[in-house]
């Protein structure tokens, strides 16, 4: 038996009525995990800032609905000498989202991915940094930040095309690490890495 034309209309437009609906609630929710997310990242990058002396810029931060945030340029800088001391063109932040949404930013994070970053530490130039790190881990032991991180579980750091170059008054020691991994965990911190030293 044929349905009706009048059928198909009713059937069309409900469905039209259910995808607009969609869409009307889908603004919403990624109108509050941007929101969420920017109030993570100004508050943490803040907490960092404060804590390390450091300055960290970036060129842009684009999220992954759910799952991720890449950031593309980030620069860190020496605030007291106003040097660069690492760069990483492409890194990857891996969260999870009911932790982000719920006020946990700290444990929010899972995993992160960190390729083709350049470090550069020079004894005399960043002096005033690596003395304000030493009397930080002497004095505190692990900084409060850190400890909130890492008590949340095992952060798996994955490490691919990493350049590490320490320069002091009489030696210039240059690493390259083409793959590895770091775990940053309540047991302290794990490196697997392959390494090659010039």
């Amino acid at each position: 038996m044929k349905r009706p034309a009048l059928t198909y209309i009713v059937e069309i437009l409900l469905f039209l009525i259910l995808l607009g609906g969609v869409f009307l609630l889908v603004g919403p929710v990624s109108s509050r995990l941007d929101h969420a997310l920017q109030t993570t990242r100004d508050s943490l990058l803040l907490q960092l800032e404060n804590k390390t002396g450091l300055l960290f810029s970036y060129e842009s931060m684009s999220p992954s609905l759910f799952r991720s945030v890449r950031v593309k340029n980030l620069i860190v800088k020496d605030s007291t000498s106003n040097s660069i001391v690492a760069r990483f063109p492409d890194t990857e932040i891996q969260y999870s989202i009911f932790e982000l949404i719920f006020g946990n930013p700290e444990g929010s994070i899972r995993e992160i991915h960190i390729s083709n970053a350049i470090l550069d530490i020079d004894e005399e130039r960043n002096r005033a940094m690596l003395e304000r790190f030493s009397r930080d881990g002497e004095s505190s032991g692990d900084s409060l930040l850190l400890s909130s991180i890492i008590e949340t579980g095992d952060i798996t750091v994955q490490l691919r095309n990493i350049s590490f170059t320490w320069k002091d008054s009489q030696q210039m020691l240059h690493v390259l690490i083409p793959s590895g991994t770091a775990t940053l965990g309540s047991g302290g911190i794990g490196f697997n890495l392959l390494s090659r030293m010039d």
